[in-house]
């Protein structure tokens, strides 16, 4: 399980919080770990709330929604 989170160096030397996979992300405060794709797809699970999220969006380029409908996601499961 350890060897998921293995950090991945790049070779542009830059920090990138990315693993065999997954990386890392922070939404209202709370730790999240998952994969966001190309087309707008975006699954994470956040440990501290045992849940998951996938949010899809159908348009690529209004794939910049995805951190505002995650945040109102965590805001509901956290009222």
């Amino acid at each position: 399980m350890n060897l998921i989170f293995t950090e991945i160096k790049t070779t542009d030397g830059k920090e990138n919080n990315y693993y065999f996979g997954l990386d890392t992300d922070e939404y209202m405060g709370y730790k999240a770990y998952g994969h966001s794709g190309f087309w707008g797809t975006v699954v994470y699970h956040f440990p501290a709330l045992n849940t998951s999220v996938s949010i899809f969006i159908l348009e690529r380029d209004q794939r910049k929604l995805r951190p505002d409908i995650m945040d109102q996601i965590i805001g509901i499961l956290t009222r």
